[in-house]
């Protein structure tokens, strides 16, 4: 299981709690250990298998045995607790940039919206103003971030992309006929997203017939 696996679990366990209203700082441990994952140079399942789990900062002992729990078992039981205790279309409402889990809470709570479309209808109607804590300038972002979510729906950033590409390139390369392969499209301009991963990431190939 890699370390992006392991955070993801945890931001997912901080969001839960921030929704439920939970004490800040338990939130914020979460919010750290996954800031610690994300600067490990060394696979999680590998500390765990030297012991060295505990050795990491911001890791106390509650947390890492939820991190063992998750990486020898594949799952978390408070995940699924929370999970049980909270909509789980109420997270759709955190992948808008900008809205975080106790905001989408409130607005769940306020008016019962759980998907975009219709938290897209609220703003553009002004019923988020409603909604406690959220003035017009908030709405406006709100509506910016979910255009934003749309455009880039489907796509994927550039380093996750260039990572796969490289290794279909490697592949293509050191295929029998293979004359010449090299990353082409919106992947080679460098762009920040990348569309149709599957074909936009692939590498352009030329090849012969093996004689």
């Amino acid at each position: 299981m890699r370390n992006a696996d392991v955070a993801a679990m945890l931001n997912r366990v901080a969001d839960l709690l921030e929704i439920r209203g939970e004490n800040f700082f338990k939130i914020r441990a979460y919010r750290e250990a996954v800031r610690q994952l994300d600067n490990l140079t060394t696979e999680v399942q590998d500390l765990i298998h030297e012991g060295r789990l505990k050795d990491v900062p911001g890791i106390g002992e509650a947390i890492e045995k939820k991190i063992v729990e998750y990486v020898t078992t594949g799952q978390l039981e408070f995940l699924l607790k929370l999970e049980a205790e909270v909509p789980p279309a109420l997270l759709e409402l955190t992948r808008v940039p900008g809205l975080g889990p106790r905001t989408a809470k409130d607005i769940y709570d306020a008016l019962g919206i759980l998907s975009l479309d219709d938290l897209e209808q609220a703003a553009q109607t002004h019923r988020l103003l409603e909604v406690r804590g959220i003035k017009a300038k908030t709405e406006e972002n709100i509506l910016k971030g979910i255009a934003m979510l749309k455009r880039t729906e489907g796509r994927i950033y550039f380093p996750e992309a260039w990572i796969l590409a490289d290794s279909l390139l490697i592949t293509l390369r050191s295929q029998a006929g293979v004359v010449r392969a090299e990353i082409a499209g919106s992947l080679r301009r460098a762009s920040e997203t990348i569309g149709e991963p599957r074909s936009e990431c692939a590498p352009v190939c030329k090849s012969t017939c093996a004689r």
